[in-house]
């Protein structure tokens, strides 16, 4: 690698001006410039040129990376203070002409000053915004109040209605049931009462023939009497989360086994089935030895998936079918 510098001494210029030293170098195919100035003045605004490139800078910066990469031509630099005047000036090259960069600077500073002034009126605008926005909040929750009030009178008044009507109601069961006394000689509560039983009774007995394979009711969900068994696999293995992604209201345990491993899955809460699946690459091959696990669940289209076992949570039941 070849390291090139030049060096451009800053004259002084005008009854302000001051001194200092821009060093240009090009070093691994990257150009920079610095500023060293008299006064340590840090307000000052710089042009620095290579060839036709020309930037503005602050000299005070440690370091001016340049987006030419060698230093072919000439190599200048000018200083100025915040009203474009021109306080140093240098260049590699004796009879330089520093108009364009003067030129430079004064289109810069321009530009400058008209950003400046958009920001401001920017800041303007977003100020009456954020006004026009706080008065109409403040209406809006005025607003909000009253209907707040509106609906507390009406909520009022419907309660005082249904009060009313409970009272109503209340004065007409009591007819009933001193009418009820009079006609069985049994006070209305007791005949309810026996009717509401035998209803019980119905629903029980209903709820007995309707179990699958005639289970009977004491005898409690499949699940339940596993319930220990399978939160303790979730406590104690990794949780899938890519089953738990794929199949929604479910969760998925990864067991290890001596031959690799086995995923374990409960669907539905409560839970509805209990799901057993061993890995595959694909769909070609079912394991004879599982005849359980035979239903296969597809994760990537054409590829990998599971041989699935699927359990009722309710029976214990190996279903065909989910």
């Amino acid at each position: 690698m070849i390291l090139v510098k030049k060096t451009a001494v800053l004259s002084p210029r005008g009854a302000q001006g001051i001194s200092g030293v821009a060093r240009f170098e090009c070093f691994r195919d990257r150009s920079d410039v610095r500023i060293n100035l008299t006064g340590g003045r840090k307000d000052l605004y710089a042009v620095v040129a290579v060839g036709d490139e020309m930037r503005l800078v602050r000299p005070c910066s440690d370091r001016i990376y340049l987006a030419r990469t060698d230093l072919a031509g000439d190599c200048a630099a000018i200083v100025a203070d915040g009203e474009t005047r021109v306080l140093c000036a240098g260049a590699t090259r004796r009879g330089y002409d520093y108009t364009p960069l003067e030129d430079f600077l004064v289109a810069a500073q321009k530009e400058s000053v008209a950003e400046q002034a958009e920001s401001v009126e920017t800041q303007e605008v977003v100020k009456d915004e954020r006004t026009d926005s706080d008065a109409d909040a403040r209406e809006e929750s005025a607003a909000e109040q009253a209907e707040s009030v509106e609906t507390q009178e009406v909520v009022k008044d419907e309660r005082t209605d249904s009060e009313a009507e409970a009272r109503e109601k209340s004065a007409a069961e009591e007819d009933v049931k001193a009418e009820t006394v009079e006609e069985t000689g049994e006070p209305a509560e007791k005949t309810e009462k026996v009717g509401e039983e035998k209803d019980e009774k119905t629903k029980e007995e209903k709820a007995v023939s309707e179990s699958p394979k005639g289970e009977e009711k004491e005898n409690g969900r499949f699940f339940d009497k596993i319930a220990d068994k399978i939160e303790k696999l979730f406590e104690e293995n990794e949780k899938d989360e890519e089953l738990t992604a794929l199949i929604p209201d479910s969760r998925w345990a990864r067991v290890k086994a001596e031959d690799g491993w086995y995923v374990v899955g409960v669907v539905g809460d409560p839970a509805e089935f209990i799901c057993y699946g061993i890995p595959d690459d694909d769909a070609t091959n079912p394991p004879d030895e599982r005849e359980g696990c035979r239903q296969w669940l597809e994760v990537e289209k054409g590829g990998r998936g599971y041989w699935m076992m699927y359990q009722s949570a309710l029976t214990g039941e190996t279903l065909t079918a989910v």
